[in-house]
């Protein structure tokens, strides 16, 4: 797995939690 990918994934994930 990627740490860039992870890092996406959890700003993705934060950012749809935020909306």
């Amino acid at each position: 797995f990627n740490r860039k990918n992870l890092i996406r994934v959890c700003y993705f994930i934060g950012y749809k939690k935020t909306k």
